[in-house]
């Protein structure tokens, strides 16, 4: 409801409380409009305060996603503050307006800890494809992420062998010095190594846009490593284990 005050002490409330469907997934959004029988009258009006109950502390750190070379999509996201938070529920659309549900995680709900979650979309659709997380507490208030658009596209996707790499033998490397990338419908224009923690530690340019990029892993350790692979219209990622 709304009330009005001439002096800013005593307030009048202006007609009946209206009930706005929190928690009945449905987002509100709030705002104030102010108007005059007096056209020549400037009029100026401030809002005090919104109050909302119930009880939601959250943070939420970061929500990404990304194109795998099956053309699925990995979604990642996480949080360094839950209290009373009950789940999240992945949502996707391709118009962001109406969003459909794909799946739930229960929240871990440990206070102030790092805690990190996982989603992979098998089936996207063509075109943009809108991801947004709907977190839900316990009492039922609900609150949405920042939506994430993946392009997905009718084209070939690149492919990257050889994927574990081939551990050398008879004490002498083997072509699991290399890596290669060939490119799918569209030529591939950027190729980038990342730790699982994120740190870059290869970064090519095909400049001549060949068909076939080869790409030295010589100062790789063993381990994972996320590769990054930008087309034209696409960015893929995938993970590739090097056995050096």
């Amino acid at each position: 409801t709304g009330f009005v005050s001439s002096d800013g002490v005593l307030w009048t409330q202006l007609g009946n409380p209206v009930e706005t469907g929190f928690g009945n997934g449905v987002p509100v959004y709030v705002g104030l409009a102010l108007t005059s029988h007096y056209n020549g009258v400037v009029s100026t009006a401030s809002l005090d305060n919104l109050s909302i109950s119930g009880s939601f502390d959250y943070a939420l750190e970061n929500f990404t996603g990304n194109l795998n070379l099956d053309k699925s999509v990995s979604l990642q996201w996480s949080t360094t503050l839950e209290s009373n938070l009950k789940q999240f529920v992945i949502e996707r659309s391709n118009n962001l307006v109406n969003y459909s549900s794909l799946d739930s995680v229960d929240a871990i709900n440990q206070g102030r800890f790092i805690h990190k979650y996982s989603h992979h979309d098998l089936n996207p659709t063509q075109g943009f494809n809108y991801y947004r997380l709907r977190m839900v507490t316990n009492d039922g208030i609900q609150k949405y992420s920042a939506s994430v658009a993946i392009w997905i596209n009718s084209l070939a996707a690149p492919t990257v062998y050889p994927n574990p790499t081939i551990a050398s033998s008879g004490g002498s490397k083997l072509s699991s010095q290399t890596v290669y990338v060939a490119q799918g419908d569209e030529p591939v224009k950027f190729v980038n190594f990342y730790t699982i923690s994120g740190s870059q530690v290869i970064q090519v340019t095909n400049e001549s846009l060949t068909g076939l990029t080869e790409i030295s892993i010589s100062s790789l350790s063993n381990g994972i490593y996320i590769l990054e692979i930008i087309t034209e219209h696409s960015v893929y990622k995938t993970k590739l284990t090097v056995r050096n």
